[in-house]
Parts: C-alpha cells; sequence; structure tokens
C-alpha cells in the first residue's frame, strides 16, 4: 500500500544502519573472549540463554547465568569469557535519554545510597521483562534500526525496571553511576584514563580546578586523588586476574619504579605483598 517504513534500506529518516547506543543481540560462541577496552556508553545486559564470565573492577569471575540483568558502566574496563554458547540483548545508553517516570529515573535512586552494599550482583529477569526482551529480539530480528523506535523503547524499559523491581534493587543495578548528579559522574568516567593527575582530569572536565574539586567530594564522597588510588588498585587487581599476567608485566605497565616501589603499593592498598595478591587472585579463581 506504500505505507510500509523499510528499514532495512534506509527510506526511514530515522533509519541508522549502526549507532552506539541502543538495543542490540549479542550471541558469543563458547570460549569467546572480550578484552578490558573501555565501554563507550552505560550498558545493561541481559542474558537470555548460556553462561558467561565476568571481571569488572575489583569484581573478579563473576559467574552470570540465564535470565540475569546485569549493569556495566561507562568507561569501565572488563573481561569477560563466554563459559557455555550465550545470547544477549544488550542496551547501551548515555543520559540523554530518561524515563517520564521520575520514579524510574536512576538520579532519583540516590536516597537508597547509604543502605546499599555493591557487589555486582544481577537481578533476575521477571516474566515481564522476559517479555520486552522477547519483543525487542523480534524488532532486531526484521532489521528494526530506527532510532526513534531504540529511544521509545529504552523509556519503556526504565518504567519497567521501576514497576518490577524495589527501589533499593533498583539502585543496587546502578550503583555505579548513582549521585545528585549522574551526567558530572559520567563524565568523569569518560574522561579518566589512568596517568591522569586532578589538573588533566579538571581540564578536561572544562572545570577550574578549585570547583572541580569542591563537586568532585559532594558527588564521590572522596578526594579526587583517593578516588585515583582506587581506580589504579582496581585495574591492578584485574589486570592480575588474567592467567598470564606476571609480576613485571603490572610493573611495567603501571609505571612504577621499582618492585619495592610496587610492594609499597600493595600494601598500602590491598595489604599484602605482590605475590600474596596475585596468588590470592589465582586461589579464588580456582574456587569459582
Amino acid at each position: 500500500m506504500g505505507l510500509r517504513c523499510d528499514h532495512n534500506n534506509g527510506t526511514c529518516r530515522h533509519y541508522t544502519p549502526d549507532f552506539n547506543v541502543g538495543f542490540k543481540v549479542v550471541t558469543p560462541r563458547r570460549g569467546d573472549h572480550y578484552d578490558g577496552n573501555k565501554f563507550e556508553n552505560h550498558t545493561l545486559v541481559f542474558l537470555i540463554e548460556g553462561d558467561i564470565e565476568f571481571s569488572y573492577n575489583d569484581y573478579l569471575n563473576r559467574r552470570f547465568k540465564q535470565g540475569d540483568i546485569f549493569f556495566i558502566p561507562q568507561a569501565a574496563q572488563m573481561y569477560g569469557t563466554a563459559l557455555t554458547d550465550a545470547r544477549m540483548l544488550v542496551l547501551s545508553f548515555n543520559n540523554k535519554v530518561e524515563s517520564l517516570c521520575d520514579r524510574c529515573r536512576i538520579s532519583e535512586q540516590i536516597k537508597c545510597l547509604p543502605e546499599i552494599e555493591y557487589d555486582f550482583k544481577p537481578l533476575e529477569m521477571t516474566d515481564l521483562l522476559f517479555t520486552f526482551v522477547q519483543l525487542m529480539e523480534g524488532y532486531l530480528a526484521k532489521g528494526a534500526r530506527c532510532t526513534f523506535l531504540h529511544e521509545l523503547k529504552q523509556k519503556e524499559l526504565f518504567i519497567l525496571l521501576g514497576v518490577e523491581y524495589d527501589e533499593k534493587s533498583f539502585a543496587e543495578l546502578f550503583y555505579p553511576v548513582l549521585g545528585s548528579n549522574t551526567d558530572f559522574k559520567s563524565r568523569v568516567l569518560e574522561n579518566y584514563h589512568y596517568g591522569l593527575d586532578v589538573s588533566n582530569l579538571a581540564d578536561k572536565m572544562g572545570m577550574s580546578y578549585s570547583p572541580f574539586l569542591r563537586q568532585f567530594k559532594r558527588e564521590f564522597g572522596e578526594t579526587v586523588k583517593d578516588w585515583m588510588l582506587k581506580q589504579k588498585a582496581k585495574h591492578i587487581k584485574l589486570r592480575m586476574s588474567l592467567p598470564s599476567t606476571t609480576i613485571s608485566d603490572v610493573i611495567r605497565e603501571f609505571n612504577f619504579t621499582d618492585l619495592p616501589h610496587f610492594v609499597r603499593f600493595c600494601r598500602q592498598q590491598y595489604g599484602c605483598t605482590p605475590k600474596e595478591l596475585l596468588n590470592s587472585i589465582k586461589h579464588n579463581k580456582t574456587e569459582v
């Protein structure tokens, strides 16, 4: 009848063949690995089939099963392995598209922060969420690469999450980006990389030094220097979780002057020596 919007040949003005935000289905095969490049956007994963293992910051070798939902913040470094053939619906998003329902906005969950003990745990998919996931799979199978559709379905998804889960569960899922100004936190995560000093990070944020320090302390609850040391410690621990990593690799890659310098760092951050840390990580992996 001439009214059909053909998403496969680009006649729809909202169509794009590939975009960084929106929904997609990912189907890793058993043994496939993901090496820890920084995620460009926040990522919400719905594990439809299979089992996978992820290490994210200092949360190492976490296993997720069919029906799990988990969140990876923007700029996170993560290593992953498919333990079986798997299928996932993945939503990549930023802060520009938020739910119309205030209860479901991530920034509204700040009141739950004091009672949260974050441990990178998944939510279990409810029947309603599974129905939503199946519908999105159907859209994608038909080639629906319409940005307008994906924005609408993202808004719908956040409303469903607010309906299906209590506020604490919702807040635990999105804990890494919770704060009174989620945009500020996201911009910090986007601009930070190992090796930057405080002044460099303030410049990248387009802020003067003192106002940046004050807002950072207000949003993150600690100083920039302390936060950066923790980020370095997390990156090192994640790097040491890889099977082939040696202590010499870490000293070289993280610019320690020598072994005694690295030993002092480990005692301050982990309360143990580099060898003890490496052995502990390997021991914990064998127990998973």
